[in-house]
């Protein structure tokens, strides 16, 4: 039996994982006890966890991708991030929440990670899915003799089959003569031609527009 004057008590005691009932009652000076109340106590374990995981969602066959990962622990440290980059065995460790990897075969790539804390307790695993690619391609913008303005630049990359969406007059190209109307694939117009926002499907080479 535990007693305190004051109407606070602390637990000394090291509880593990469960629900506790802690039953409890007063005395005064007449020694009078009142009655007896409950209260229920549950005790979790630690548990760290990841929050965010982050990697591009395709990349080129054999490039360097960089995946990240960010992870808490309320009751404890995160320590190591464990990664299996064939989706099964976790074979490589990082203090941090980056790894680099790259594949040598193309389709989906699946990657998995978890995280281990100061007492050694391990969060549940997440997945990256990574569409890897043969090659990738651009598209590239030409005035095609503008006496003014500027063409646009699309940055990014775009494997075969994948869908490009056609830029705007961004630059506000101007030709002496002539009204801008939207793009083609042939300096002559003779091309597949394509208004802002139009899209089409990435073939196997870079595209001029």
């Amino acid at each position: 039996m535990d007693g305190t004057a004051l109407d606070t008590f602390i637990f000394s005691k090291k509880f593990p994982p469960g629900t506790f009932t802690v039953h409890l009652k007063a005395i005064d000076f007449d020694d009078e006890y009142s009655d007896i109340d409950s209260m229920n106590l549950t005790v979790f374990v630690s548990k760290p966890r990841i929050d965010s995981i982050n990697a591009p969602p395709v990349i080129e066959k054999s490039a360097l991708c960089t995946l990240s990962v960010s992870a808490s622990d309320s009751g404890g440290t995160i320590r190591s991030f464990l990664w299996a980059k064939d989706g099964i065995d976790f074979a490589d460790t990082t203090a941090l929440g980056t790894f680099y990897v790259s594949f040598k075969d193309t389709g989906e790539q699946v990657v998995l990670v978890k995280v281990r804390d100061n007492k050694s307790v391990e969060s549940a695993i997440d997945t990256f899915h990574i569409g890897v690619y043969e090659k990738f391609y651009s598209t590239f913008y030409d005035g095609n003799g503008n006496t003014g303005g500027a063409v646009p630049t699309d940055i990014n990359k775009y494997a075969s089959g994948q869908s490009v969406a056609v830029l705007g007059n961004s630059g506000s190209l101007v030709k002496t003569g002539f009204a801008f109307t939207g793009w083609n694939t042939m300096t002559n117009g003779g091309g597949a031609s394509y208004t802002a926002g139009s899209t089409f499907s990435m073939d196997t080479a870079n595209v001029t527009l």
